[in-house]
């Protein structure tokens, strides 16, 4: 590990720790509380257990973080290897969290615990499909595969337009994969193949990003296997494989999300067909590998 420099992902103001408090007082709102909530006016799931924090969406698992520190505030959490504030309230059987724009969310305890174990988005077997049919869904990905790519490079990259074309294409595609099966290139080539990993890459919908993964040819499509696999561990808070995944510390700086055994990373690389760890880097102007520590 000599070769590898760290960062430690301090927090600060909205996204940052609390105050350190005196560990004779120290009070952790979670204290007695873990279990399961669902969101009251909504179709979220909350998780909290063994020191996880789960975040479930409209019936599905979409995010696991290791929670990293507790106060009577809320918690702290581990997410892309980055460390995230999250103010709670808890007030009997019922917490609250801050949702987009501030506006709060509240869950009551209880739900349907399955919601946190179900598997990847169950998709119809491969079935036969008219020229015409594979040529409109070709020429449909080509230009959802374009807007991807248009909101996310230039000078004046918008994350509001980013979030809007992600999940317009998210949509579209998960009707899509529902109706006709896994968009794999023996059937629409191998560019429309991408065009639809990119659309599941960028889409934080975890079940379809499992089921992304289970259509995905390992052999034939080893690099978008790994960036994939990569995405879907640092979705669920565990260590990436091939690094593939950096995040911006507090210091403004990319740095590697956590990663297991670095030191054998570039093997698993060439395994997939993915360059040496420094030369795919280099292009982020990285000139050795940081590691993001959220503890």
């Amino acid at each position: 590990m000599a070769r590898w420099a760290a960062i430690v992902a301090a927090t600060s103001g909205a996204g940052g720790a609390a105050a350190a408090t005196p560990r004779e007082e120290a009070v952790c709102v979670l204290d007695g509380q873990e279990g399961d909530w669902v969101e009251i006016d909504g179709t979220g799931a909350l998780r909290i257990s063994k020191g996880t924090y789960s975040v479930a969406e409209d019936g599905a698992l979409q995010s696991g973080s290791p929670i990293v520190e507790c106060d009577a505030e809320g918690i702290a959490i581990c997410f892309f290897g980055n460390r995230i504030r999250v103010p709670l309230s808890v007030a009997g059987d019922d917490v609250t969290v801050p949702g987009a724009g501030g506006t709060p969310r509240r869950y009551r305890r209880g739900g349907d615990p399955a919601v946190f174990d179900r598997p990847a988005l169950s998709l119809p077997l491969p079935m036969p499909l008219e020229a015409t049919r594979v040529e409109a869904i070709q020429r449909e990905l080509a230009r959802r595969g374009e807007a991807d790519q248009r909101v996310r490079t230039g000078e004046d990259v918008d994350p509001n337009e980013m979030l809007v074309v992600d999940r317009d294409n998210t949509a579209r595609l998960r009707t899509l994969v529902l109706e006709v099966g896994w968009i794999a290139p023996d059937r629409f080539g191998e560019t429309t193949a991408r065009e639809a990993w990119l659309i599941v890459q960028h889409s934080g919908d975890l079940p379809l990003m499992l089921a992304a993964l289970e259509g995905l040819d390992r052999e034939r499509q080893g690099s978008s296997y790994a960036l994939l696999f990569d995405r879907i561990q640092t979705t669920l808070g565990r260590p990436q494989r091939f690094g593939s995944q950096l995040t911006a510390g507090p210091d403004g700086q990319l740095a590697l999300s956590p990663i297991e055994d670095p030191d054998n990373v570039d093997a698993r690389r060439a395994a997939v067909g993915l360059e040496p760890l420094s030369a795919y880097l280099s292009r982020f102007g990285l000139t050795e590998p940081r590691l993001a520590v959220c503890e």
